[in-house]
């Protein structure tokens, strides 16, 4: 069986929860931290937790660009 990448990325999407990809569609539209936090009502550490937990799941190194990775991984709006 052969997967294409975009497959790959799209299956990444779905490993997070839906708080996770609330921050994730966060990041990728520059919305703070302490935004995101109100919008969730938690802590804005929560929320640094969870970027942490996005790059945790994708193996995405903390000196790699998180808002593009996920840009690359988000299932496109049809």
């Amino acid at each position: 069986l052969l997967f294409s990448v975009a497959n790959l990325a799209h299956n990444d999407w779905f490993q997070l929860s839906p708080s996770g990809k609330q921050v994730a569609r966060g990041i990728l539209h520059d919305v703070p931290a302490q935004v995101l936090a109100d919008e969730l009502m938690c802590t804005p550490s929560h929320i640094y937790n969870l970027r942490s937990s996005i790059r945790k799941k994708w193996g995405i190194e903390s000196n790699q660009a998180l808002r593009q990775a996920i840009a690359e991984r988000m299932p496109k709006e049809r």
